[in-house]
């Protein structure tokens, strides 16, 4: 069940007994998109810094950006995803690019019922024809990209998913 008013953008977000995230900054999308980065320190129940989360409002769902942890392979940002997952107004998905351990973590998410595993296709045009010396090109060409990433489920399809053998319910 998710706590109602446990958004990303807040001032502190508790995260369990052990750790919250404490905003550091906020900064607009550098892609023109209307998002807003808010960049949190992870910190421990004393203050000490644990490291940092970029997580970016991208409307219907947050982002997952840079993420440092100064200890790896304690479990913790396992912990600190799930816990966002459980409070999160929003569902969050992953940063398209990802790293060999985010996507070791991501996998753990699924494997946990909290995550699921999607393929996206990105549409985007280029330009033919290009030279040094017409940087302007002859034509443009529409392509596509095919990418994996991940997204968070509600909690209510984690436990349906869960109780069906690892099935995502069928919903109407």
């Amino acid at each position: 069940v998710v706590d109602e008013g446990v958004v990303v953008g807040n001032d502190k977000i508790e995260l369990d007994e052990n750790a919250s995230l404490v905003k550091k900054s906020t900064t607009g999308s550098d892609r023109n998109d209307g998002s807003d980065i808010y960049n949190y320190d992870i910190v421990d129940k004393e203050g000490n810094s644990l490291g940092y989360i970029e997580i970016t409002d991208k409307g219907d769902y947050y982002q997952i950006g840079n993420v440092e942890l100064k200890k790896t392979g304690t479990g913790l940002g396992t912990s600190i995803y799930t816990e966002l997952a459980k409070k999160s107004d929003k569902p969050i998905y992953s940063d398209p690019s990802q790293t060999d351990a985010a996507k070791a973590l991501w996998n753990r998410l699924v494997e946990n019922g909290i995550a699921e595993k999607f393929e996206e296709t990105v549409n985007y045009t280029t330009k033919t024809g290009v030279t040094a010396k017409n940087k302007e090109g002859t034509g443009t060409e529409e392509k596509q990209l095919k990418r994996t990433r991940y997204r968070t489920i509600p909690q209510e399809q984690s436990l349906s998913k869960q109780e069906s053998g690892g099935k995502a319910p069928v919903t109407k």
